[in-house]
């Protein structure tokens, strides 16, 4: 009787894995990438943005068209775009009229059949885009690609039950730039190849990695090294041989105190790069972070105040890049636990004071940034759904700014108040446990809540309540930090 039961399962396992393996609707699947990025110098300079996907038809059914999401007109400054299939250009229309204007269709010349493969070439302009959220930052001497968007991706095919995938496994990310320049992009480096008077640089990305990014210049290179620990200063202008000496120190103490606490970065880091950005509005950090890396604003590194800017912008690379917020979450992660994360530098810095300063500091800005006004709970009710949080998700606009802050404040004191509520390092091993359980895939709430009742043993689930649906911050927190009459 068992045996029978035995071959009954196998048969069932049979089955299923055979019926998973007909498809069942539309579709295809990308058997390799390339993405290559070249710098052309001019007036103004432009970088040329190529890539070719060889893409093969998976699907139930002959597909007609292929749906590409393209970087914006504007945002990026895209512009001369030129596909291909299998060598031949074709033409191009929006996706529909409900879609933004850079999702386009292709309409093939001849029906794509099934289990054959079609080579997709794709390239355009970027130019340096405006505004706070800077896409695109380009000038004579340096430039940098963000994670978000620059690049094409082929979209799934409208259809019941249809199907399209993402990036292959592994791809390959290629960057052809002036001799001069240095570079740091996504994923691991595979070499450089001399090209007349351009250099191209070979990254390949892996499903560890982060979206595709992209900073290069005409950089000076210094270098501050600790231990195991690596800090390499790229500035248009190598910077006074005593501001290395004085912040590198401090920069890697401060590394190493967010890897005590918080575990690796990442599964295998490189040097830490700070680089000078020559963007036109930075924004209210005053950079921006990437896997092992650091862009800071050249009016800072003029001003000699990089290494506390940095110091904020290096817990980035745990919470923002480690770590990966849902969008609805971002807030409460990045910038919120990155700005609680830099206070534990500051208090092995200075002692316990620096601890109940910045909290009070922290009160302050949520009292000024509310100056009155209801605050803006966004939170929803915890029990429905638990990740809608202090704020918005990045790059919402209909949100004030002074809500967006008040909010990044309670954010920040919230991890605070976990501390005294549950100890340093029940947080702290919480925290390194949801980085080290989640990396490379989206993480929220209930992950968070999940990681802490594992560590402390105890229900959050009223604490969390109190702090993130309710407004206001409660009174004992803000008796037990009120400043000293």
């Amino acid at each position: 009787m068992l045996r029978r039961a035995s071959a009954f399962v196998l048969i069932a396992v049979a089955i299923l894995t055979m019926a998973c393996a007909v498809p069942l609707g539309p579709g295809f699947h990308t058997e390799k990438e390339l993405l290559e990025v070249r710098f052309v110098p001019g007036s103004p300079p432009h970088l040329q943005v190529r890539a070719t996907f060889t893409l093969k038809n998976s699907g139930n059914a002959p597909l007609d068209a292929l749906d590409l999401s393209l970087p914006d007109e504007k945002e990026f400054g895209r512009s001369n775009l030129l596909i291909t299939v299998n060598g031949a250009a074709v033409s191009v229309a929006p996706a529909s009229t409900s879609e933004p204007a850079s999702e386009l269709r292709i309409s093939l010349t001849a029906p794509w059949p099934q289990k054959s493969s079609r080579t997709v070439v794709v390239s355009y302009q970027l130019v340096a885009s405006p505004g706070i959220a800077q896409r695109v930052s380009l000038d004579d001497s340096s430039f940098f690609l963000s994670t978000d968007g620059w690049c094409p991706q082929p979209r799934a095919p409208e259809g019941l039950f249809a199907k399209g995938s993402g990036p292959p496994k592994r791809f390959d990310l290629s960057v052809i730039v002036p001799q001069d320049f240095l570079v740091h992009a996504a994923g691991r480096p595979r070499g450089k190849k001399r090209r007349a008077a351009e250099t191209e640089f070979r990254f390949r990305i892996a499903p560890e990695d982060c979206s595709p990014f992209v900073v290069a210049g005409h950089y000076h290179e210094q270098q501050f090294k600790d231990s195991n620990i690596a800090i390499l200063f790229w500035t248009l202008q190598p910077l006074p041989p005593d501001d290395v000496s004085r912040a590198g120190p401090r920069l890697a103490a401060a590394l190493k105190i967010y890897e005590s606490n918080f575990g690796p970065r990442a599964r295998s880091p490189r040097p830490i790069r700070l680089i000078e950005s020559t963007a036109a509005d930075p924004g209210p950090w005053l950079g921006r972070a990437f896997p092992d890396g650091i862009l800071l604003w050249g009016e800072v590194i003029r001003k000699n105040s990089f290494d506390e800017v940095a110091t904020l912008q290096m817990a980035r690379l745990w919470f923002g890049q480690s770590l990966t917020p849902r969008p609805e979450t971002r807030l409460l992660f990045d910038p919120a636990a990155a700005t609680y994360a830099s206070i534990l530098i500051s208090e092995a810095r200075d002692g316990e004071s620096s601890r109940r300063r910045n909290a009070a500091a922290l009160i302050e800005q949520y009292q000024r940034s509310l100056h009155g006004r209801e605050e803006k709970l966004l939170l929803g009710d915890f029990g429905k759904n638990p990740d809608v949080l202090l704020a918005i998700p990045a790059g919402t606009v209909s949100i004030e700014t002074a809500q967006r802050n008040a909010a990044l404040a309670k954010g920040a004191l919230f991890f605070l108040a976990l501390e005294d509520e549950y100890g340093k390092q029940i947080v702290h091993r919480a925290l390194a446990r949801m980085i080290r359980a989640m990396r490379g895939r989206e993480a929220g709430i209930f992950e968070l809540r999940a990681a802490l009742e594992a560590e402390s043993g105890k229900d959050l689930g009223e604490f969390f309540r109190l702090w993130l649906n309710q407004p206001g911050i409660p009174a004992d927190f803000r008796a037990r930090y009120a400043p000293a009459k």
